[in-house]
């Protein structure tokens, strides 16, 4: 039976599954997932989008949930946060 775990990430959690590689299941973070990752990362949505090539406004999609973030741009977001981690279901 699989369990649901879940890290927490300062005073919020971020699911498990966030982490885990793109063809094991990923799941994409939610909005308030990003928020913290990307406080924990020291970036504003400006300094964000230009450490991942993307516009100001694509970040806030991301964190307004209006999209969801692509998985390239999250784990470069976790390893600038230092979490330099994704967990595979393999382990």
């Amino acid at each position: 039976m699989e369990t649901q775990g879940t890290y927490q990430v300062r005073t919020t959690y971020v699911r498990e599954s966030c982490f885990r590689l793109f063809a094991d299941g990923w799941e994409a973070p939610t909005a308030s997932e990003v928020r913290q990752v990307l406080q924990m990362a020291g970036l504003d949505p400006r300094s964000a989008g230009d450490f991942l090539g993307v516009s100001r406004r694509q970040v806030n999609r991301w964190t307004t949930a209006e999209e969801e973030i692509a998985y390239s741009c999250w784990v470069m977001l976790c390893q600038r946060a230092g979490i330099s981690y994704m967990v595979s279901e393999a382990n």
